[in-house]
């Protein structure tokens, strides 16, 4: 399952001041994190923006015998150790320039589903926010879609138990290694999420739910989804931030209203004022502005061998495409491998030839 260059992916991550940018700068240069740990310091010297720290801990041994544990503790307790390069990365975080190079996910789900959505919120959640949640969640329960949150207290813990509930695929990203759950009283909550779901994080085992861990945290949360909904939240917070990241992230942001007086509504309204979200009083709204159509929830049975005149690029992308019910444009690139610009002409021919359908937010659908 795992071979000499997991180890080497994971001891990069393992260096002090080097974080993603530098280790995929670094990765970039030498080929791969294998090659990094091989290559002769005076080369590495010329490498820009490496600090001279970095480069020093690079060479230390410490860093492969820290990465062995690790890895033998993933290989104990079912652990998959996702590289940004493969295939089963989420390919929706990878397109961010600040994704990290690995990820530890723990669970039965599927890393790059066909729709995400990540629900955050305030911990102080209300009833109303409550109610906010079950009618939302259950709204999707039909549909093909996995829920985002971060196993926090308040409104991710029942966006959470609301998916276990109703049998929907959600996935708590965590600000700590796999070695521990915080809270501790979302410990059985989150063995069954693993069932239909599961946890995922970029952090190693021992590693506390220190406060500065949870901005990033929440950047693989905006990353990982494809349209983002704060439930209840003050005007600054975790979710505040979540929802800033997802805007910088070109990410669609959406929010309930609340009481104009309500501490916890007032970081919604705050975020429909400044033009970052989209007001929304059900489900349905935020399935309607994502041109998601629930009834076309089967893939088209569609047989390509009536259309003679499709070269083999046309082809490959329409046997893709049949799968999916939309499809957005990084994932017809990482599954097609087809070079950007080649990618785009076949698109476009096929639109030409009435085939597929473009849709806002650089998303495609089969129309045959």
């Amino acid at each position: 399952m795992y071979n000499e260059n997991t180890l080497y992916q994971i001891a990069l991550t393992q260096i002090e001041n080097v974080g993603s940018a530098t280790a995929k700068n670094l990765i970039r240069v030498c080929g791969s994190p294998q090659e990094i740990f091989k290559e002769k310091k005076w080369k590495l010297k010329k490498i820009p923006l490496l600090r001279s720290s970095a480069l020093q801990n690079l060479s230390d041994p410490s860093v492969l015998h820290r990465a062995e544990k690790e890895l033998q503790f993933a290989i104990k307790h079912g652990i998959r150790i996702l590289y940004f390069e493969n295939e089963d990365f989420p390919w929706r975080l990878k397109q961010q320039n600040d994704a990290p190079i690995l990820l530890y996910a723990k669970g039965a789900f599927t890393t790059n589903p066909e729709r995400a959505i990540a629900v955050v919120g305030t911990r102080n959640i209300s009833e109303y926010g409550k109610r906010l949640i079950e009618e939302f969640i259950g709204a999707l329960q039909h549909g093909p879609f996995q829920v985002v949150s971060g196993l926090a207290y308040g409104v991710d813990t029942a966006a959470h138990q609301m998916c276990v509930d109703m049998n929907i695929q959600t996935i708590g990203v965590l600000g700590h290694g796999l070695d521990r759950i915080y809270p501790f009283a979302n410990l059985k909550l989150a063995d069954k999420m693993q069932m239909n779901g599961g946890l995922v994080t970029e952090f190693c085992t021992g590693t506390k739910p220190d406060r500065e861990n949870f901005p990033m945290r929440n950047r693989i949360i905006a990353g990982m989804c494809d349209a983002l909904v704060v439930i209840e939240t003050g005007e600054s917070g975790g979710s505040m931030i979540t929802a800033e990241i997802a805007n910088s992230y070109n990410k669609d942001v959406f929010t309930y209203p609340g009481r104009i007086h309500d501490p916890y509504s007032k970081g919604c309204h705050k975020l429909v004022k400044e033009h970052k979200a989209q007001l929304i009083t059900s489900a349905e709204d935020l399935i309607k502005a994502m041109n998601w159509d629930l009834e076309a929830s089967q893939p088209k049975n569609v047989q390509l061998a009536l259309f003679q005149e499709m070269n083999e690029d046309e082809k490959g992308l329409c046997e893709i495409l049949q799968k999916f019910n939309t499809i957005h444009i990084d994932q017809l690139h990482q599954l097609s491998n087809m070079k950007p610009g080649n990618l785009a002409s076949t698109l476009l021919s096929l639109e030409f030839k009435g085939l597929v359908r473009a849709h806002p937010g650089k998303r495609y659908t089969l129309e045959v």
